[in-house]
């Protein structure tokens, strides 16, 4: 019986969609979100508790899809509370000063650097993967190799680049790298 009832609503809402997504649309002030409101209605009536008997199929579904708006409509509240809580922390973080401009174009110009050491195709595999933004079954196919041969080729590049940045990062800063401090001891 209950899943009679269910399947009466959904035609109900099938036949009657354009005249209930009027009125919420008024009631709302969105065509969208009123259709939002009724797609999600429908998906939900099958959580839906039992329901032996229904007077008025148009005055329930407008009154979910209205419940359905109202959820809506809290939880993006909640989300934007959240981000403008999130873009506060960060605002001043995001503040670009003359110094990290400048380590910024250092960093850059030491990944290019470390770039131009990798084999040929190691670089282009990572130009197209990180910086093209290129699938890597597309990479894959462009070189005629597998998708887990890109994989490896990626993280060693990634590897290699971020070695090459922080020692050289670090040897401006004054601090021996990993590397130099390694080989210091081995000499010994």
């Amino acid at each position: 019986m209950v899943d009679t009832v269910r399947s009466t609503l959904r035609h109900y809402l099938a036949a009657r969609y354009d005249e209930l997504k009027r009125k919420l649309a008024r009631r709302l002030g969105s065509a969208d979100i009123a259709a939002e409101a009724l797609h999600e209605t429908y998906l939900r009536l099958d959580g839906t508790a039992e329901i032996e008997q229904i007077r008025n199929p148009s005055g329930l579904l407008y009154r979910m899809a209205l419940n359905v708006a109202m959820d809506g409509y809290r939880a993006d509240a909640r989300w934007l509370r959240r981000a403008e809580l999130e873009a506060l922390q960060r605002e001043g973080e995001d503040q670009l000063t003359p110094e990290r401009i400048a380590t910024a174009r250092s960093e850059i110009t030491l990944l290019e650097a470390a770039l131009a050491e990798m084999p040929a195709r190691r670089r282009e595999i990572f130009m197209a993967a990180l910086i093209e933004d290129i699938p890597y079954r597309v990479i894959a196919a462009r070189f005629g190799v597998s998708v887990r041969l890109i994989e490896r080729e990626v993280q060693r590049a990634l590897g290699h680049a971020g070695e090459r940045v922080e020692k050289k990062s670090l040897r401006r800063a004054g601090r021996p790298s990993r590397e130099t401090s390694f080989e210091e001891t081995s000499d010994e």
